[in-house]
Formats: C-alpha cells, sequence, structure tokens
C-alpha cells in the first residue's frame, strides 16, 4: 500500500480563480468611478481619464490595492488536499470533505510542463482530474514538495497500467 497527499487545485477552483480575479479588479474600478462621476465635483472624469494619466492612476491604483490584498485570501480558501491510496491496482481517494473510490485504474493521462502537472486519472468507478501549479504562479497553490509527490505517485501508477 502506498500514501500519496499533496494540495492542488480541481476544475471548480481554477473556474473560480479565473472569474474572480478579473471581478476582483474591474467591481472595484467600477466603483470608484460610479462614485466620483455621481458624489464628487469632478464630473466627466471617465472622459477626463482618456486624457490625464492622472486621473487614469486616480482609478486604477485603489483597484490594484484591493486586488492584490484579496488575490491571497481566494487562494487559501481554494484547493483541495487529497490524499490517495493505492492498494494494488485500486486507488481509493480521501479530501478535506470527502473519500471515495476510483476502483481499479484503468488509464493515466499526464501532462507535465514547466510550471504545472495536469492528472487524470480513470478507474472502474470513476475519475479523478486535478492541477498542480507552483506557488509562485498567480493561480498556483502547490509546493515543490506536492509537485514531487505527485510525480512519484505518477512514476508508480505508471508501473501498474
Amino acid at each position: 500500500m502506498k500514501d500519496y497527499r499533496f494540495r492542488v487545485n480541481t476544475r471548480i477552483d481554477e473556474i473560480i480563480m479565473g472569474i474572480s480575479y478579473p471581478m476582483l479588479f474591474m467591481i472595484p474600478m467600477l466603483l470608484f468611478v460610479l462614485f466620483l462621476e455621481l458624489f464628487t465635483p469632478l464630473k466627466g472624469i471617465t472622459y477626463n481619464a482618456t486624457k490625464n494619466i492622472k486621473t487614469e492612476l486616480l482609478v486604477m491604483i485603489p483597484s490594484v490595492i484591493i486586488c492584490v490584498i484579496t488575490i491571497p485570501l481566494i487562494k487559501k480558501r481554494l484547493g483541495k488536499v487529497f490524499e490517495i491510496k493505492v492498494h494494488g491496482n485500486t486507488i481509493d481517494v480521501n479530501t478535506d470533505k470527502s473519500s471515495y473510490s476510483i476502483g481499479e485504474l484503468d488509464k493515466l493521462s499526464v501532462i507535465d510542463r514547466k510550471g504545472f502537472i495536469l492528472v487524470r486519472i480513470k478507474g472502474s468507478m470513476g475519475r479523478l482530474d486535478f492541477l498542480a501549479r507552483e506557488g509562485r504562479n498567480l493561480f498556483g497553490l502547490s509546493s515543490e514538495e506536492d509537485i514531487n509527490e505527485i510525480r512519484e505517485m505518477i512514476k508508480y501508477l505508471r508501473t501498474l497500467i
């Protein structure tokens, strides 16, 4: 029996990050521009922003600050810690919230490039998809140890096919 434990992104985590990062930048910018247009004597600020770089910076800097502060908070909440147990040819998966069995290993698909690893494991009773990115990446949650653990697991699973 082999045990592997690592933290990775799932499909839903990728969707949430892909949608929330632009929203974190654009919504504060929109609210700030609306506030300036409606409640300050600076009427026509959106028209003047295209002509004056200082006005553009006045609108963009608060949005960038909010975005930089909230991105790490979102990254902390996303991702799952997978604990994969391999008993012979059977794979069991434990996550933070659930536990299930994939069954006998049928197919293993791996894309290993610099900075990320995409793994798709198909079993007789289900499948498991996850993506590991290094933590220095904007979308990354995994550490170097996690990525090495995944590579070790992939080597072992390839021997079972």
